[in-house]
């Protein structure tokens, strides 16, 4: 682009956690930089304003862009190096942790994209609700998570008594700090006052995920799912819900 984004930043250093804020610096400069095309896909239209939740380098907007499906790309990256090369390629970039940032835009964006964000949050519940406000009425919201129902933290957990939350990435990412199942994210999905519209999923399909689908009738074919990956709307007359609600 030939007029560069500036990124805009108010966080203190102190607003992450010196440990935490740590870990993301401390990550493979890889980690920032993905195009999922999975998550690309369940974008439905051609020039629309798109906000991304954790853009880092903003590769995946500026896709988008090229491909003429976002005419209009917002990110949001609390890593500061990962957000100064995202604000090369797209329109605006906030250096900011969203849990809490207020956002400057209302009904304005016709997606907004979580692609595997939310469980690096305090309280990704409160953060998806938020959203209703941001999206136009009709707009969407497109999510990518983990599913921590998975057959191999399963079998490290209860086969081996181990919980391996020390990588720097995949389903027990150190910096993973909430954790799904398919009835969880439901549940989030509801409380925040949104209905899922499409499902989609990243997952293994070796002969040994087979067997055991047959053996159980499909019982529990969510085992074998690495990541969720949904389109949602918002519900018609929809309220959001407190957690405790």
């Amino acid at each position: 682009m030939n007029n560069q984004a500036k990124p805009v930043s108010s966080v203190p250093s102190d607003i992450v956690g010196k440990r935490l804020k740590g870990l993301y610096e401390n990550k493979d400069r890889s980690y920032y930089s993905h195009t999922r095309l999975e998550v690309v896909n369940m974008v439905k239209g051609k020039n629309l304003k798109i906000l991304e939740i954790g853009c880092g380098t903003g590769d995946m907007l500026a896709y988008m862009k090229e491909k003429k499906i976002a005419k209009e790309a917002v990110g949001i990256e609390i890593e500061e190096t990962a957000a100064k090369k995202a604000a090369t390629v797209l329109d605006k970039v906030f250096v900011e942790n969203v849990e809490t940032f207020t956002i400057p835009y209302k009904k304005y964006f016709d997606y907004v994209i979580f692609a595997d964000v939310l469980e690096h949050m305090l309280d990704p519940w409160d953060v998806l609700a938020r959203m209703q406000d941001v999206l136009k009425d009709d707009g969407r919201v497109v999510i990518s998570i983990p599913n921590i129902r998975n057959m191999r933290v399963l079998k490290d957990l209860v086969m081996d008594g181990d919980w391996k939350q020390h990588t720097n990435s995949g389903s027990t990412d150190r910096t993973h700090l909430r954790f799904f199942t398919w009835k969880t994210l439901s549940e989030m999905v509801n409380n925040a006052g949104f209905t899922v519209e499409e499902r989609s999923a990243n997952q293994t399909n070796s002969w040994k995920h087979k067997a055991f689908d047959s053996l159980t009738m499909q019982k529990f074919a969510d085992l074998k799912i690495r990541q969720f990956i949904i389109r949602i709307k918002k519900t018609p007359g929809g309220k959001k819900k407190k957690k405790n609600d």
